[in-house]
């Protein structure tokens, strides 16, 4: 049986601000339905009209057109933007929490190097990741010390390659790293909340 790649929701998940344990959960039923279409249940619809809604909006269906026929005609539909918005948002950084966090990851490895260079950049973490080493500017991170720090690999190198062959696991590993650092400082946050705060900054 062909396995099914479901990575590209997973990211879906992940940049829509869900919640880890609500994405593993949500992977593991979805996984399951698609196997066994016909164990849908009552406490499974939610995670089902996650995946329609991931459906509607991307026009990917890793499940294929079967099993999303399948689901309509049980009745189950995609989830709302409304509901969508009742995640857990994490909020931006104060000002003290951003230097803090800019101060312990400043002078790390490579993965720390590179959260930093991001928390300087304008730019969302796909996009930012997908930038040519050679080209980065003051306008892609504005940090100086990050800048020499990327110019130092040279080449025609995507920033995702300091870390990683892909942008996926360059995209994990500085999840994780932001993860660990930000619950040893006892602050919630995430890669998009970063996103959101340096704009903030800047406003």
């Amino acid at each position: 049986m062909t396995k099914i790649d479901l990575g590209a929701y997973e990211d879906w998940l992940h940049d829509e601000g869900y919640q880890d344990s609500t994405i593993q959960v949500t992977l593991r039923h979805i996984r399951g339905l698609a196997a066994h279409p016909e164990q849908l249940t009552r406490h499974r619809v939610p995670h089902v009209r996650r995946y329609l809604r991931f459906v509607a909006k991307t026009r990917k269906n890793p499940l294929g057109r079967r099993f999303t026929e399948a689901m309509l005609a049980n009745g189950v539909e995609a989830a709302s933007e409304i509901e969508k918005q009742g995640k857990r948002d994490k909020g931006c950084l104060t000002d003290k929490q951003w230097k803090a966090l800019r101060s312990r990851l400043r002078g790390g490895d490579a993965i720390s190097r590179l959260l930093v260079a991001y928390m300087e950049s304008p730019y969302r973490i796909g996009d930012f990741l997908n930038l040519y080493a050679h080209e980065v500017t003051v306008d892609d991170v504005s940090d100086k010390i990050s800048r020499d720090w990327i110019k130092r690999f040279g080449g025609r190198k995507r920033l995702h390659r300091l870390l990683c062959p892909t942008q996926r696991c360059a995209y994990y590993r500085l999840r994780r790293r932001l993860q660990q650092i930000s619950t040893k400082m006892k602050v919630q946050t995430d890669l998009d909340a970063l996103y959101k705060t340096y704009h903030q900054q800047a406003a």
